[in-house]
């Protein structure tokens, strides 16, 4: 056992032959499919409503109507100058996510391997829990400009992103998982992204008219912070196999050397009882 190794650590299976697990050890590897749920059920419904509050305070902030006349859709839709402001503002939105998550997507996978695998899914997980408490932020104050929400899009996006999270999910989840459950632990999983996110859009509409916008994202934080729950203790720090590979193999050369050395010994020391003989029968 390397001597880094942790004594709770949990099984790296992606690089061991196919094993049949019990029914107990399935069901301790049961560990993302909920947090999978949950985060999926956010991220759909965060969507509509999102878009809902960006157009609400680009409403406002063009000071040419008031806030009742603003959340009446169909009496603002025909303005186009509005709708223009809008749907720059949902570009920039997209631009602050995506732009930042692709170096920083990469830079989390190789921690993942390289550094700690439970610590690399804190990272983007605390990231979407800073946005979250900007975005209740922005919606008790309605009247502060809709660029402000741009902040959130860019914390997480600097954090990972949406793509960091399923990808760390799936890449934790494969890790752990013996090569006979693999199939079933990946369509568990996308079964979860799916229905997550068939009542994220189904209910989103909804939980916004019946708490508005601030509870909204306010239950939005709870949920994703049940899901940093779940990870902090339920998911177990990975045992590196290079590391295990690597002690094996300084152990081996070790062993090597020293059975070498003891032969050299063996035969020096026969090759001096030798010598003595031989100049004990010359004096003879």
């Amino acid at each position: 056992m390397p001597e880094n190794a942790q004594p709770n650590a949990q099984p790296n299976y992606s690089s061991l032959p196919p094993t049949t697990l019990s029914r107990t050890e399935n069901k301790k590897l049961l560990i993302f499919e909920p947090s999978m749920l949950l985060f999926m059920f956010t991220s759909f419904a965060k969507f509509p409503v999102f878009q809902s509050l960006l157009f609400e305070k680009a409403c406002l902030g063009s000071g040419r109507f008031d806030q009742i006349t603003c959340q009446n859709v169909s009496a603002i839709h025909a303005d186009l100058e509005l709708q223009k402001e809008a749907n720059h503002l949902l570009i920039a939105s997209s631009l602050c996510l995506f732009l930042p998550s692709i170096p920083s997507a990469l830079f989390l996978g190789t921690m993942f391997d390289s550094w700690s695998s439970r610590k690399t899914l804190f990272i983007p997980l605390i990231g979407l829990l800073f946005a979250d408490f900007n975005y209740i932020l922005q919606s008790i104050c309605l009247e502060c400009s809709p660029y402000l929400l741009l902040f959130s899009d860019l914390i997480f996006g600097l954090t990972g992103g949406f793509t960091s999270i399923i990808g760390l999910f799936f890449a934790y989840s494969v890790r752990v998982t013996p090569t006979t459950f693999r199939p079933t632990r990946m369509a568990l999983l996308e079964g979860s992204m799916g229905l997550g996110g068939m009542f994220g859009y189904l209910l989103s509409g909804q939980l916004r008219h019946l708490i508005g916008y601030a509870l909204f994202f306010l239950f939005l934080t709870i949920l994703h912070l049940i899901v940093l729950i779940q990870i902090i203790f339920f998911c177990k720090e990975l045992i590196n196999n290079k590391n295990i590979n690597t002690t094996r193999e300084s152990t081996e050369t070790a062993t090597i050397r020293n059975s070498t050395s003891s032969e050299n010994l063996n035969q020096n020391s026969e090759n001096s009882k030798g010598k003595k003989v031989c100049w004990g029968k010359k004096r003879n």
